[in-house]
């Protein structure tokens, strides 16, 4: 049982420390100007960086609120329908989000109640070690080719096609290119390798609740 609710409480630590990265970093309009600029996207689009910023605006705020009338303007139904998919998997993210909150609180109290302060945080901090393992084979892969896991990704969580977007015609793509999302990863990546580190470093809790050895 300790072992489980270790793994169980550290596995949901860090993926709460992803879900909220994620919903971080998509809501950085600095970090979509700055894409904007970097890849040129006005002559991509023929837009102007002033109009790439509003709808870019538009586009945070419809993973927000879910409201089509952020994006409708500026997007086909294709596109649309395609952001009703990826506003559903931030919604449920955010369910399960919720959820695993309760679940860590509810194994904290577990472990703690058996096993101490102390012991409960070596616990923990020791089933990290195991989820900083595959979380560093997941990012090798990544790393490898990146092109190749988002496009696996995206055929584990949707399922239709709407994804497979035209470059030459389609304008979410043309703003949102695959090195948007791959710098997109490398930096919700970093939060979560500073979050893991944290997490294992209670591993090496020394001592007991009565006092340190």
């Amino acid at each position: 049982m300790k072992k489980f609710l270790s793994l169980l409480v550290a596995g949901l630590c860090i993926f709460l420390c992803f879900s909220l990265a994620t919903y971080i970093q998509s809501q950085d309009a600095d970090y979509y100007a700055a894409q904007m600029r970097k890849n040129r996207i006005d002559r991509v689009t023929g837009l102007s960086f002033t109009r790439l910023d509003e709808i870019s605006d538009g586009l945070r705020a419809y993973l927000r609120t879910g409201e089509e009338k952020q994006i409708a303007p500026y997007f086909s139904a294709e596109e649309v329908a395609h952001m009703k998919d990826v506003y559903g998997l931030f919604q449920w993210m955010a369910r399960l989000s919720a959820a695993g909150v309760c679940i860590v609180v509810w194994g904290a109290y577990r472990l703690k109640k058996r096993y101490g302060i102390r012991g409960s945080m070596r616990a923990v901090g020791r089933a990290a070690w195991i989820w900083i393992a595959v979380f560093a084979l997941l990012a090798a892969a990544i790393a490898v080719n990146f092109h190749r896991a988002w496009f696996l990704f995206h055929r584990l969580v949707f399922s239709n096609e709407l994804w497979l977007m035209d470059p030459q015609t389609d304008l979410m793509i043309q703003m949102l290119p695959e090195n948007f999302f791959s710098g997109m990863v490398l930096r919700i990546g970093a939060v979560m390798i500073v979050a893991m580190a944290l997490l294992s470093a209670m591993g090496f809790v020394k001592g007991t609740d009565n006092g340190i050895e």
